[in-house]
């Protein structure tokens, strides 16, 4: 299926219900381009990304994220197809595998009920219901792409997809019941289950040992009998889906909701009552007088003071070493010292200045200000002993 070759007088089916999905046009149109390859409930989609984006208009990051959205939401289901040794990636999706059990079902129910009726009324109760199975046929459908070409396109990958799919749930009963007593057919009934219910190969997995431990609740005679009706029983089947979803449920709101300790910052479960870090109480956030005389916040004045109690310290140590060093020699000493500097850069950096001439005015300024500056500093630290 490449882009390049795709006519102009092409088009894609797109069907009212995948308006009330809530996803914007280039999902749509992905949905609906998958959709047209499998809606007779046995093919699959083996198209491009290429292919995808001149139907949806858009760049292939919008593709892969659209896909992963579709798959996300049970719209789509995604499978790896191994040909050669090398894997390819099919989609189909979940409504067209359920109208085509739907149809099954009815077909099979039409055909019982009409034995009994004349030749040509069960010709015309047969006409009549394939019709309203689905508004357009399979066959005749208003997709652009013929559905025979499609099934001999599919050939040998369908069917090595199919068994991949089969000796995948084979392992899983081997895995979990320690061996596997059923047949090909029971096996193709429960993949059919599978597909109907959207799971991909890791939640097929969970509800092969979700059922293995139901049958070994019971601890009944035969467990590889009570195991295959439990495994297509309704009720079985919504039960894992909402402990599924509800475990789901729980871990997302465990790692999403936690509170905050206004006191040291340590982050709690939301039903935690005291903080595990300052055993502060949650109930007295709002009560400012509590907070600020919780023992966290205590211990926080504590070091506080501590801390500001050693850096004094160590200052008032500085101040004793000047005030015993910094004698009046050693401010003389200094005062010459940066006399001679100052007049060296007055010098050397005259030219710097707008007025050039009055360079030792300046510096006579500076010395004295730094003469002053020196004598100052002497005088405070005469109380330092």
């Amino acid at each position: 299926m490449n882009a390049d070759n795709i006519p102009d007088s092409n088009y894609i089916h797109i069907e009212r219900w995948m308006y009330k999905m809530d996803l914007n046009l280039s999902e749509i149109a992905i949905l609906a381009c998958i959709h047209g390859f499998c809606q007779d409930g046995e093919s699959f989609f083996k198209g491009s990304v290429e292919y995808l984006q001149v139907w949806s208009n858009s760049g292939r990051s919008t593709v892969f994220t659209a896909l992963k959205k579709l798959v996300e939401r049970k719209l789509v289901v995604k499978q790896i197809l191994s040909v050669n040794g090398k894997l390819y990636p099919v989609y189909y999706t979940v409504r067209s595998r359920r109208l085509y059990q739907e149809n099954a079902e009815r077909n099979k129910k039409v055909k019982s009920s009409s034995v009994s009726q004349k030749n040509g009324l069960e010709s015309e109760i047969q006409t009549e219901i394939v019709q309203k199975l689905d508004e357009s046929s399979p066959e005749s459908g208003p997709n652009n792409i013929a559905l025979h070409d499609l099934k001999n396109a599919a050939g040998e990958e369908t069917d090595s997809l199919l068994a991949a799919r089969l000796n995948f749930i084979s392992q899983k009963l081997q895995k979990t019941l320690g061996c596997d007593p059923y047949s090909k057919k029971f096996r193709q009934k429960v993949n059919l289950l599978f597909e109907s219910k959207g799971f991909d190969d890791e939640r097929a997995g969970e509800f092969i040992q979700f059922v293995a431990d139901k049958t070994r609740a019971k601890n009944p005679e035969s467990i590889p009998a009570l195991f295959q009706s439990l495994v297509f029983a309704e009720d079985v089947v919504a039960d894992f889906i909402m402990k599924t979803y509800e475990s789901k449920k729980d871990e997302n709101q465990e790692s999403n909701s936690y509170v905050e300790c206004p006191c040291c910052g340590e982050k709690n479960k939301a039903k935690a009552f005291n903080c595990k870090k300052c055993d502060f109480t949650f109930a007295d956030k709002a009560d400012f007088l509590k907070l600020f005389s919780s023992p966290f916040m205590n211990e926080m004045g504590r070091i506080f003071r501590r801390e500001l109690w050693k850096v004094s310290v160590r200052m008032k140590g500085i101040l004793c070493y000047l005030s015993w060093h910094y004698t009046w020699v050693s401010l003389i000493v200094l005062g010459l010292v940066g006399t001679v500097l100052i007049l060296i850069f007055c010098s050397c950096f005259r030219w710097n200045h707008y007025d050039p001439w009055n360079w030792k005015k300046r510096a006579g300024i500076r010395i004295v200000m730094f003469w002053i500056t020196l004598s100052v500093a002497r005088l405070l630290l005469r109380g330092y002993k």
